[in-house]
């Protein structure tokens, strides 16, 4: 079995540093950095129901 994580995640909307990062500040980096600000809210209170916030 192969693990995997990614060093940042690229999206037209900017880069999302990830790797070293925790679970937590991972989900922020990624809804504050590469989400599109359409969607970011929903994607908070997703995060926050999951305990990523």
């Amino acid at each position: 079995m192969t693990s995997f994580q990614a060093s940042a995640i690229v999206t037209e909307q900017g880069v999302a540093e990830l790797f070293g990062h925790s679970e937590k500040d991972q989900a922020r980096h990624l809804i504050e950095h590469a989400a599109h600000p359409r969607v970011r809210e929903e994607l908070w209170e997703e995060a926050h129901h999951l305990g990523l916030a």
